[in-house]
């Protein structure tokens, strides 16, 4: 049980550092989006549907990768 539950925050930043322009994302204030541009600390998100809404997010800020 201790193995797994220190295994999750690896698994976690390692899914983020592989994340990629065009991923589709889930932010942690619960909005959906597709990665447009990735920075080392911060990545920028389009979360309009049909508009063209980009926001700024620090890496802490995507929950997770969406399907």
């Amino acid at each position: 049980l201790h193995r797994r539950r220190h295994s999750f925050p690896t698994r976690r930043s390692s899914d983020l550092a592989a994340l990629k322009v065009g991923d589709k994302v889930v932010l942690a204030a619960g909005f959906k989006g597709r990665v447009t541009k990735v920075g080392e600390q911060f990545y920028t998100v389009d979360i309009g549907q049909g508009a063209r809404i980009e926001v700024e997010v620090e890496r802490n800020a995507i929950a997770a990768k969406a399907e």
